[in-house]
């Protein structure tokens, strides 16, 4: 199922009256840490507030001179219009264009229901979480055949492929041929090379080995159904901490 607009954390657009000041506008911005606000007119969002906005029409008004009476300026001076728009079925993709070019989109939910904004860090922060197990499982893997490397200087591909061949697992030509189950069990059979890096037993780091390497089956074909992102994002965090501080020193 493709990714949708949907699928990015949204909020609610927090809005001010049309009556209200600029300068009241601008605190609310301030103290809640908004970049913009919707205005609202007979309970109806009628156009936006942003930074963007504010300066734009502060230049204008102290070009021609009436930035006197700012402190009583209502909002809607300010005003742009409700854009770019987009709805929660529309494809992922066209957040990419859109926040390129704007800090926000406004995000038209269901009828009746309040608009949403979506800013560039929601973006941001949805693609961190998208890829960061990624990101966690490529640094183990790295560490780990750091550490095989190390541990067997001299014609590794060689003791790889003569521990391997005749095992019932695929026997790997080099060891970036090799999978989460290669690493656990050259680790845990091949131990009197490893004991020195580790302060826990072998079975412990074949047993770690092994869960990272069902996670990764689990996240690269998409079987999000036997995956419980709390729980085995927590335990991928603790192993690429594990095997990072047992990297041999350089």
């Amino acid at each position: 199922m493709p990714h949708t607009v949907g699928d990015v954390p949204s909020q609610e657009l927090e809005t001010v009256s049309a009556q209200d000041t600029l300068i009241s506008a601008i605190e609310v911005m301030f103290e809640n840490e908004y970049t913009q606000l919707g205005i609202e007119r007979n309970g109806e969002v009628v156009g936006m507030v942003s930074y963007r906005s504010i300066s734009r029409v502060l230049s204008i008004l102290r070009k021609l001179g009436a930035d006197k009476n700012l402190p009583g300026r209502q909002v809607g001076i300010a005003i742009e219009e409700i854009s770019p728009v987009v709805k929660p079925n529309n494809d992922l993709i066209v957040l990419f264009d859109i926040l390129s070019e704007n800090p926000y989109v406004i995000v038209q939910m269901e009828e009746d229901k309040p608009l949403e904004i979506l800013t560039n860090y929601d973006l941001l922060q949805y693609l961190r979480e998208s890829i960061e197990p990624f990101l966690l499982i490529e640094d183990i893997e790295r560490s780990t055949r750091e550490i095989i490397q190390d541990a067997f200087p001299d014609e590794l591909d060689v003791e790889l492929q003569e521990f391997f061949s005749g095992k019932d697992i695929r026997t790997p030509d080099e060891i970036t041929d090799c999978s989460f189950g290669h690493y656990a069990q050259f680790m845990s059979q091949n131990w009197p090379q490893f004991e020195e890096y580790f302060e826990e037993n072998g079975d412990f780091v074949r047993k770690l080995l092994s869960e990272v390497g069902d996670i990764r089956n689990k996240i690269f074909h998409f079987r999000s159904d036997s995956y419980d992102s709390n729980i085995e994002e927590e335990l991928l965090k603790f192993a690429h901490g594990y095997f990072q501080r047992r990297l041999p020193a350089t």
